[in-house]
């Protein structure tokens, strides 16, 4: 067994759909200026990577890859078959001062508290993010409530932090202005805080959050294929690569989540790319025979799902989005 000398708090429970898992490889899980790793060195408790090659500046956003945090296409088709619901609209109670961790702020603020400007949010350069979605603009906000009040990424490329808080005036009876807006929130995207979802999704006409059909970005250092599935699974990988819905085995019995351990312990860590997450969905991650899953029937440990073949080459180019595989 590994012996940790760090206590650790960025975890793949903590942190899902971020890479983590059973290994020591460099990451970035919490936005750090660059990915970093707890060390071995008792007296010096994280470090950056700081020899990890630049991406290229051109990004492909109609694709995903990995979960989809950086996916802006137009997809509106789910897994299931159905569409995205676009009367899904919410509402918001918003605020041009800070109230609170500022989740509400909607004021123009642009400037940091260390006298940086702010960089705006649907850009990716110089700090990539998965926050496009908050506007063309600059302004301070604090997404999903993830900090303790409104920030934003700043324009500064040579600063040690991508991001930096705001002086936002608090709130008081002379600056409160309290409005609501309705801004549309379902189409096919994903972030880190949208309930460890392992791709883009969206709510179909039932309600239902579900993933949507979004193509894979095609890795430019790969030069094999594979192929993921949703409606069915391909004979000649086993299942590994379906993606489906399936929750229940072939003997009915409702399956345990992935990255819970009770009633059954086990051994299979989260892993996006074979999909295992924190769902309890049918999966072949170790070379079964079929998808399978652990039960939630304390006296029957695991059993393979009922998940159909894809039998013909029209139903496999319906149900298969084609990616490349990491290599």
């Amino acid at each position: 067994a590994v012996v940790s000398t760090q206590s650790r708090s960025r975890t793949s429970y903590n942190y899902p759909n971020s890479g983590l898992g059973d290994h020591n490889f460099c990451r970035n899980p919490d936005f750090e200026a660059l990915p970093w790793c707890y060390t071995t060195d008792p007296d010096l408790r994280f470090d950056y990577c700081s020899n990890i090659e630049k991406c290229p500046d051109e990004y492909d956003y109609e694709c995903q890859q990995g979960a989809g945090y950086l996916y802006r296409g137009d997809v509106l088709d789910t897994v299931d078959g159905l569409l995205c619901d676009l009367s899904l609209d919410k509402a918001k109670t918003t605020l041009k001062c800070l109230e609170g961790n500022g989740v509400s702020y909607i004021g123009n603020v642009s400037v940091t508290e260390g006298g940086f400007q702010c960089q705006e949010w649907s850009k990716q350069v110089p700090n990539p993010h998965p926050y496009y979605g908050l506007g063309e603009h600059n302004h301070c906000r604090n997404p999903n409530g993830i900090k303790a009040k409104s920030w934003c990424y700043i324009t500064n490329p040579d600063q040690s932090s991508q991001w930096d808080f705001c002086d936002v005036p608090v709130c008081n009876e002379d600056l409160k202005e309290d409005r609501t807006i309705t801004y549309h929130a379902n189409r096919c995207g994903n972030s880190p805080h949208d309930d460890h979802m392992t791709g883009a999704w969206c709510r179909n006409s039932k309600s239902e959050k579900t993933l949507c059909v979004v193509r894979h970005c095609t890795d430019m250092i790969g030069d094999g294929e594979s192929k993921y599935t949703f409606n069915c699974m391909n004979e000649e990988d086993l299942g590994a690569g379906y993606r489906g819905s399936v929750d229940t085995t072939q003997s009915g019995y409702e399956c345990q989540r992935w990255d819970e351990q009770s009633p059954h312990a086990h051994s299979i860590y989260l892993n996006l790319e074979k999909g295992i997450g924190e769902h309890n969905r049918c999966r072949n991650p170790d070379g079964e025979h079929k998808p399978w899953c652990y039960t939630t029937e304390p006296t029957h440990r695991w059993e393979v799902c009922d998940v159909p073949y894809c039998t013909t080459e029209e139903e496999e180019e319906e149900h298969f989005l084609n990616i490349e595989i990491l290599h």
